[in-house]
């Protein structure tokens, strides 16, 4: 039997995971359609789409507004900044991570979305991260390691400083 009740902000990614990954038993009933439990941002216009393994800017700058493209560039200059080594966004199907030559370590990454785009970061105090998130009156959660904000466009000009500090923290991890 399935249950969606309970399934809140991002445990619906994992269960539309679940509902994808594994095999699904013959003479079992039909697999429900997802649907956002309650609260947050409707998702309902970003559903999770194949993922296309290695993809161009051109796929994100058709697929997402390019605002949210432009705001990724905005974050790879503050990751740079923190690093000393620059790195570049390597373009994947389902996100935007980084990656130095060929090598990838996606302590930072992005998933834009048609209305939104997710920041993630790697960081240690999970729990202070998403108070302090939160207190800017962003939505945030965690995704196993990684503490995500839900931004929509100008969120990062809004709270520059805030987001900056967060990704160096998951630069220094």
């Amino acid at each position: 039997v399935w249950n969606e009740a309970g399934i809140q902000k991002r445990s619906e990614d994992l269960f539309a995971y679940a509902l994808t990954a594994w095999p699904y038993p013959e003479g079992a009933p039909p697999r429900p359609a997802l649907s956002r439990a309650s609260g947050g941002a409707s998702r309902a216009s970003d559903e999770r789409e194949e993922d296309a393994g290695e993809c161009d800017r051109n796929f994100w700058l058709e697929r997402v507004p390019s605002e949210f493209v432009k705001m990724a560039d905005r974050f790879l200059a503050v990751v740079n900044t923190a690093m000393g080594i620059p790195r570049q966004l390597n373009y994947k199907g389902s996100y935007i991570g980084l990656s130095v030559g060929v090598s990838t370590r996606n302590f930072i990454y992005f998933a834009p979305k048609k209305n939104f785009m997710y920041l993630s970061a790697e960081v240690r105090d999970r729990q202070k991260w998403n108070k302090r998130l939160a207190d800017l009156g962003l939505e945030t959660g965690n995704s196993g390691r990684y503490v995500w904000v839900m931004l929509r466009p100008g969120d990062d000009s809004r709270h520059s400083e805030h987001l900056s500090e967060f990704i160096v923290a998951g630069c220094s991890e």
